[in-house]
């Protein structure tokens, strides 16, 4: 389960231990762009229970690599002033406006 945005709600930090405790079954994961505040701030922290990892975006180069290796292969040969043909231009122009519609996310998946 993915709980999103959790630094707005700081109560919720002690309530994961039941899933620890009592339902480990299952596998929990606290996103927030301001949850490294939330968690300096925290009076009580669910300490051996957390796992804290860092998380970026990806570059367009890393997307284009893991949605499309052929692609990222002639994008990363090409020279300077090189004329690129119509089919690499267009297709690199749709991978880029994909980048650009999820923002980069990390471990994104684009089906298509």
């Amino acid at each position: 389960m993915i709980f999103d945005e959790f630094q707005e709600c700081p109560k919720v930090l002690n309530t994961l231990k039941y899933f620890k405790e009592q339902v480990n079954d299952y596998h929990v994961i606290a996103a927030g762009s301001l949850l490294g505040t939330l968690l300096a701030k925290s009076k009580s922290y669910p300490v051996g229970m957390v796992n804290l990892i860092n998380v970026y975006p990806l570059t367009f180069d890393e997307l284009l690599g893991a949605v499309d290796l052929s692609l990222y292969d002639y994008y990363k040969n090409i020279q300077k002033a090189q004329q690129i043909e119509d089919i690499f231009h267009n297709r690199l122009l749709e991978a880029y406006n994909n980048y650009l519609i999820i923002g980069g996310m990390p471990e994104c998946t684009i089906h298509g």
